[in-house]
């Protein structure tokens, strides 16, 4: 007879340990036998990198915010002059993607037609956290998560950037 879930060992729960220190369940369905970057039919598949790459209504206006906010850095634009289609910016590892939403409309019609600022956010790692909420809080921008510690390990705050995108601030606790 099996125990109760909260009950069951760790081993049986399939329960990991994660970078952060804080237990996470392994996603299931995984092909018994098989690689883990092997998808069905067999091909290997390596994921290189995730980049956020958001819907705005100006580019230039969105990639400024990044930039005296929180210190991004202009990477790429296109054109090279403003009204710009297509921007990014940079900050250490991290680099974020800006489409104009007109522009885009043309390539993908169903994110023409959707609301900027979706159900979507994004989870910026940081050293430093109460330097960047103050920057934050200078910029007039609304705190929508204040300044809280997660029992999962980690502070965080969360803001809503010009264009109505939430962004998720994080540091690991010191311990």
């Amino acid at each position: 007879m099996r125990r109760p879930y909260l009950r069951s060992t760790r081993e049986e729960r399939r329960w990991r340990r994660c970078e952060h220190n804080v237990s996470v369940r392994r996603a299931s369905g995984q092909i018994r036998g098989a690689h883990p970057n092997q998808n069905p039919t067999g091909d290997d598949m390596k994921f290189q990198k995730l980049t956020p790459n958001l819907v705005v209504r100006d580019v230039a206006a969105s990639m400024e915010f990044y930039r005296s906010v929180l210190g991004f850095q202009p990477a790429i634009t296109v054109p090279d002059h403003p009204p710009y289609v297509f921007g990014s910016v940079t900050n250490g590892k991290v680099e974020i993607f800006f489409n104009d939403q007109k522009a885009l409309a043309e390539d993908y019609p169903p994110l023409g037609a959707k609301p900027i600022g979706g159900a979507l956010t994004l989870f910026v790692e940081v050293e430093g956290i109460e330097e960047v909420l103050t920057a934050v809080q200078k910029s007039k921008a609304k705190v929508v998560l204040p300044l809280k510690e997660q029992f999962y390990g980690m502070r965080e705050f969360a803001f809503e950037d010009p264009e109505g995108w939430i962004v998720t601030i994080a540091e690991p606790v010191k311990k």
